[in-house]
């Protein structure tokens, strides 16, 4: 992979995306709570090779000593009776999943040479605008978030 890569995928995502998400989440909760989907599914990457026997790979020990618990953490505060629907919490893990989709299928496309860099690149800025836009619009169309008290005003 080319170095741009990650800096595509993680300087747009985390530095920029997550930041306006935040700064957006009392407005469109689902905006704010994205980065969690992220790091739901990010769990299953740095944690299954390891329970699948090949040992500890980059970020195994990040996924259990904070993605693990924050997860926990954030699906227990945000989502149940008196807070977010658990539908509104499906929405979050699903873009979670479709982030990562966004991020492993182009890297699939750049290996066997059926994309360039730029276009791989390219891909995971896209990633960053989407991360954003997909649960907004599941806001907008779906209305799956009742919002508790205080929350959009």
């Amino acid at each position: 992979m080319p170095a741009a890569f990650f800096l595509a995928v993680n300087v747009p995502l985390f530095w920029v995306a997550a930041p306006i998400g935040a700064l957006l989440s009392r407005r469109y909760p689902l905006v704010g709570l994205a980065i969690n989907g992220v790091i739901f599914v990010n769990i299953l990457f740095h944690v299954m090779p390891l329970i699948a026997g090949a040992g500890f790979g980059p970020g195994t020990l990040t996924a259990i000593v904070l993605f693990i618990p924050v997860s926990a953490w954030v699906a227990r505060a945000c989502f149940g009776a008196g807070r977010f629907s658990y539908k509104a919490l499906g929405l979050v893990v699903l873009n979670g999943v479709i982030l990562h989709i966004i991020l492993v299928a182009p890297m699939q496309l750049f290996i066997h040479g059926v994309i360039g860099s730029a276009v791989l690149v390219g891909s995971q800025l896209a990633n960053a605008v989407l991360f954003l836009l997909i649960p907004w619009l599941e806001e907008k169309w779906l209305r799956p978030v009742p919002k508790p008290a205080g929350v959009g005003a």
